[in-house]
C-alpha cells in the first residue's frame, strides 16, 4: 500500500511534466478545444513561422514574462507545485520530498530516454 502512496502520485506528476514540456498536447488540445487565443496559441504559432526552433514556452516567457508563465515554464518549480498538490490530496506532506526528488528523477531519466 504505501509503494503505491508513493509511486501514483509520482507517475501523474512525471505525465504531466512530460505532456507539458516534451509534447505539442497542449497546444493542440487547447487549439481543439478553442482556447488558442487565449492561451496565444495563435499568436505562438504566427512566431514559429519566422522561427522554427521557438517553442511555446519560450514564447511565453519573451512575450508574457510574470510570476505564473516563469512558473508554468520551469520543470522544478511547476513540479514542486504538482508534488504540493499531490501532498493536499493525498494528505501527506511528509511525502513532499519523496514525490518530488522521485518525480525529478524519473522526469529526467524519461526525458533522456526520449531524446535518445
Amino acid at each position: 500500500k504505501m509503494i503505491l502512496e508513493i509511486l501514483i502520485p509520482i507517475s501523474f506528476i512525471v505525465t504531466f511534466l512530460i505532456v507539458w514540456f516534451k509534447t505539442e498536447a497542449f497546444e493542440e488540445y487547447v487549439t481543439l478545444l478553442g482556447g488558442d487565443k487565449f492561451f496565444k496559441v495563435r499568436s505562438y504559432r504566427k512566431n514559429r513561422e519566422r522561427n522554427a526552433l521557438l517553442t511555446y514556452h519560450s514564447f511565453l516567457l519573451e512575450r508574457y514574462n510574470s510570476f505564473f508563465v516563469r512558473l508554468a515554464t520551469c520543470p522544478y518549480c511547476l513540479g514542486l507545485w504538482l508534488c504540493l498538490t499531490a501532498c493536499l490530496v493525498v494528505e501527506r506532506f511528509d511525502l513532499l520530498a519523496i514525490y518530488y526528488v522521485g518525480s525529478l528523477l524519473l522526469y529526467g531519466l524519461t526525458s533522456k530516454v526520449m531524446e535518445e
